[in-house]
């Protein structure tokens, strides 16, 4: 499941995006966050393959070399990206969850596929992921995945996070616009909007009900 808000460097809406996008003939779906240019590069590359286990095989190497070739660059909004990709191996006989990064994760270099079976970003903590029944113990709670991610989606909508990667990034609300949710199978790709925000454009997300994070004073250098 992944929301539909594009936003600048300043969190300020600028459209609604498609974050996971279906392809069908290869048995897979992507999601991105971070760099808009993601899905067009993304969408690009996929033309070299045949199958979901040829993209999980060639994919990073690829974008590796397209992100140093500045196919990502933007002077306006954000440059780094998260990579999910979903779909059906045929040799493995199995849907298959692999996330990539262009920074690095808990160990885990850039342009790296890691195969997850449960990946969420921005990730909530356990406290508040036990409170709505996603994680039980040390273990999570799979069944009712649509439910789930649901509640999931509206608990990141309303924590307050750093807009971007960059380390002088404001605090603000990140998930805006509408949650849709992607299914894969064996059989096929099923997309659906399941629920809709009144998030405007030009203007930040603020959920209902949430009073909006207290932003820093700038600091203004007059000569």
């Amino acid at each position: 499941m992944v929301d539909a808000a594009a936003y600048d460097r300043e969190g300020v809406m600028v459209g609604l995006v498609n974050k996971a996008v279906a392809v069908p003939h290869l048995g897979m779906a992507f999601a991105t966050r971070g760099a808009v240019a993601t899905r067009r590069t993304m969408a690009e590359e996929l033309e070299a393959y045949v199958s979901f286990d040829d993209v999980v095989a060639g994919v990073p190497a690829a974008l590796r070399e397209a992100y140093d070739a500045g196919a990502f660059w933007s002077e306006d909004s954000e440059t780094e990206f998260d990579l999910v990709l979903m779909g059906w191996s045929t040799a493995r006989r199995c849907v298959e969850l692999q996330i990539l990064s262009t920074v690095a994760h808990g160990g885990v270099p850039p342009f790296t596929l890691q195969a997850m079976a449960v990946t969420l970003a921005p990730l909530p903590d356990n406290e508040a992921l036990r409170s709505i029944g996603l994680k039980v113990g040390r273990t999570f709670d799979l069944s009712r995945p649509a439910e789930k991610l649901l509640d999931v989606i509206e608990l990141q909508r309303r924590t307050p996070g750093p807009i971007g990667t960059r380390s002088s990034a404001p605090t603000g609300f990140a998930i805006g616009g509408a949650a849709v949710l992607t299914e894969v199978t064996e059989a096929g790709i099923v997309q659906r909007v399941v629920r809709r925000w009144p998030d405007q454009i030009g203007t930040r997300i603020t959920p209902e009900g949430v009073e909006a994070p207290r932003q820093p004073p700038q600091l203004r250098v007059v000569a």
